[in-house]
């Protein structure tokens, strides 16, 4: 812990390494200004053969294809979690964007980070581009109801609300397929097959 009262009472990568975390928060930033997300930065630029993993050959070779100027063969030894690992995957980039990815949280909206600094605990480094935002929400972030102003969204009210359309979708596909068996039906015998097929 720091005895300095003015600052935070933990030690960050920063105050271990600063060149690490400057080279961490300066590739994570790309990838967030590029592609909108750690998740869709893995899937769309750097694991493009949907393998899993990078050696550090390809790691480095899609650095350079996405703009990455600074020294990616020293970002990778960074990014492995340990000396015997050879290879990286979406874990030693960020664990918390694995575990959303896992949850089935595509959009990464269960992803608690919003700090956008070098100098911030890299796990409390956003995950997403839409929750880097500071201060208090605008206009088109906030919803009016009578004389009430409502705060924009949280990731825990996104993820439910993608939940509840998730539902929505699951429900209305299944309302279709029955009324398209219903339109076969055209006499008793229809009924009855129909019946036999879905409660065999």
């Amino acid at each position: 812990a720091r005895n300095d009262s003015t600052k935070s009472h933990f030690v960050t990568l920063h105050d271990l390494d600063p060149a690490a975390a400057e080279l961490l928060w300066s590739f994570r930033k790309l990838l967030l200004e590029r592609f909108g997300s750690l998740l869709a930065a893995w899937q769309q630029g750097l694991d493009t053969r949907k393998a899993g993993r990078l050696d550090e050959e390809e790691f480095c070779s899609r650095c350079a294809d996405i703009g990455f100027e600074s020294d990616a063969h020293l970002l990778f030894a960074v990014l492995r979690s340990g000396p015997h690992k050879d290879t990286i995957d979406l874990s030693d980039i960020d664990l918390g964007a694995t575990q959303a990815y896992y949850r089935d949280d595509e959009q990464l909206s269960t992803m608690r980070g919003t700090q956008s600094s070098p100098e911030a605990s890299p796990r409390s480094w956003a995950g997403r581009a839409s929750a880097m935002s500071f201060g208090p929400a605008s206009p088109q972030q906030q919803q009016s109801c009578g004389s009430h102003v409502f705060a924009r969204n949280t990731p825990l009210s996104e993820w439910t609300h993608e939940l509840g359309m998730r539902r929505r979708r699951s429900i209305e596909q299944s309302a279709q397929e029955n009324w398209e068996k219903a339109k076969r039906v055209r006499c008793l015998a229809d009924l009855q097959r129909d019946l036999r097929l879905r409660f065999r």
